[in-house]
């Protein structure tokens, strides 16, 4: 058998064949150009190769971001300075020796000024009611110590207070009596608010329980007092401050109690 015969014989399979082969090879040739990945990945170092050679901010931007940066700080700075209670040197151990002996020392010396403020106040206290932890290690004992500080103030504001509003208004009740003073919080008698990145603790807490019984205007002259000067005191949110009425004729005291806080925040510490 001759190509001829083959050809007369088989030629419409031959030519779809032949057919198949060319649009084979027409399909590929576009698909190819359609998925070929080397095309968006050229473009795509292109564009990096561009950026990599541009600022991303320009001198104008940078320097706004600085500008900002610093107002954050210092607006940072004002608000720690408002918010902290910095505790007076001999409520520090720095430099003090022994921190039993000294602890001892400045106990004694904060219950004398409390009783004798209260003798001269006409403020009932009794020594049973002023209750403070007795600290075990240096850490703990300094702790102690900046709640004595605040132990030793807020009672400071409250007589001033009760002075004042009697002065002003001689047959005003004013702080009439102490029910409790008590050191709180965990062993160290601070308890940690927030950490840092690095986990230390930026904001501390050192709480003093009381109960009073006051009239109205010497608690608001109390609390007023509490938020103004250098050494802040807050009022803590648990238990929140309670305010109640045991009798009801008009002029009898209020009884007050809740917890006062001093907080104490620590710098942010730059990465090295």
């Amino acid at each position: 058998m001759d190509l001829h015969e083959v050809w007369q014989e088989n030629k419409r399979w031959i030519i779809g064949v032949l057919i198949g082969v060319v649009v084979f090879f027409i399909a590929q040739t576009i698909l190819g150009s359609m998925v070929d990945s080397r095309r968006p990945l050229q473009a795509a170092r292109q564009e990096v190769n561009k950026l990599g050679g541009e600022p991303l901010f320009d001198n104008k931007a940078l320097a706004e971001l600085r500008t900002e940066g610093e107002a954050l700080d210092a607006a940072e700075a004002a608000l720690v300075r408002a918010a902290t209670f910095a505790h007076r040197p001999e409520f520090d151990l720095a430099g003090k020796g022994s921190f039993h002996l000294h602890f001892d020392q400045i106990g004694r010396e904060v219950l004398t000024r409390v009783l004798s403020g209260a003798e001269k106040a006409g403020v009932e206290l009794e020594r049973k009611d002023v209750l403070w932890p007795t600290p075990t290690n240096q850490e703990d004992t300094q702790a102690a110590l900046i709640a004595l500080d605040l132990l030793d103030d807020a009672v400071a504001r409250a007589f001033a207070a009760s002075n004042a509003v009697r002065d002003a208004q001689p047959d005003a009740r004013g702080l009439v009596a102490i029910d409790e003073l008590r050191i709180e919080g965990d062993k160290r008698g601070s308890r940690s608010r927030r950490r840092g990145s690095d986990g230390s603790e930026r904001i501390k807490e050192f709480r003093v329980a009381f109960k009073m019984r006051l009239d109205a205007p010497t608690l608001v002259k109390m609390l007023e007092s509490f938020r103004q000067g250098p050494r802040p005191i807050c009022l803590g949110a648990q238990p929140a401050l309670t305010v109640r009425s045991d009798s009801k004729r008009p002029h009898e005291p209020l009884v007050v109690s809740g917890v006062l806080v001093a907080l104490q925040v620590e710098p942010v510490k730059e990465d090295a």
